[in-house]
């Protein structure tokens, strides 16, 4: 059994919550049975990264934002990239926004507004050819909730997606590090619910995908990242 632990950033809301659980909850059920989930919230000490007992790491969406700067928002991105010299990492929302910007980059609210519910990404020609999409469509429906987006990427940074709403939906960096601004956990009935918080007469964002692929980008990297975790050249 591969072993992930989940980097609880908070949320989501309290009604949301109750009804479907927290984002650990989503990732363990997206994810392959060989995998299993562990929490951590963000709010607990983290252990040293050469200490932690684990195949691999995802650093979870957020309420907060990255232009909140959060003490223990850097100190997490910084430690996450310590945990990727040898752990691969998935970053996804707000753990996407904060890697991109504890790597040079900068994070700014959208001045196209928020994206939320069913969206289709298009992968760019190195995102067909990476492991985490490997063999999914060119354009991919997924899962979105988010208003920040990535202004400018990270030296050393490859797109991988994009939507017409942000440009940077995904990027490698490195051969350990994976970041999503889509919500791979997402499944149509959480996002629904999310949708109703934001929205409750249902007239502003685009309707779940059902179904979506987030949880085959969820197996994808799975398959390639966890299976090689103890190799000698993971990733």
């Amino acid at each position: 059994m591969a072993r992930v632990l989940v980097i609880d950033n908070g949320g989501p809301s309290p009604q949301v919550a109750h009804q479907w659980g927290n984002f650990a909850d989503w990732f363990a059920a997206r994810l392959p049975p060989s995998v299993t989930v562990q929490r951590h919230l963000s709010t607990q000490s983290l252990p040293p990264p050469d200490e932690l007992e684990f195949d691999g790491l995802i650093l979870s969406g957020s309420t907060h934002g990255v232009r909140e700067d959060h003490p223990w928002a850097h100190q997490e991105a910084e430690w996450a990239l310590g945990v990727a010299d040898r752990l691969p990492v998935l970053a996804v929302c707000f753990g996407h926004q904060l890697l991109a910007e504890v790597l040079g980059g900068r994070v700014e609210e959208n001045p196209k507004g928020p994206e939320r519910g069913g969206i289709t990404v298009q992968l760019t020609e190195a995102g067909a050819a990476d492991p985490l999409f490997a063999g999914l469509p060119t354009r991919l429906p997924v899962h979105s909730s988010h208003r920040d987006v990535v202004v400018r990427p990270p030296s050393g940074a490859v797109l991988l997606a994009s939507t017409e709403n942000t440009g940077w939906q995904a990027f490698s960096w490195g051969s350990r590090v994976r970041c999503v601004q889509f919500h791979p956990e997402f499944a149509p009935g959480p996002m629904a619910a999310i949708l109703r918080s934001y929205d409750p007469a249902g007239q502003h964002f685009p309707a779940p995908h059902t179904p979506d692929l987030g949880a085959a980008v969820l197996e994808r990297w799975a398959a390639h990242w966890l299976a090689a975790a103890d190799g000698p050249d993971a990733g």
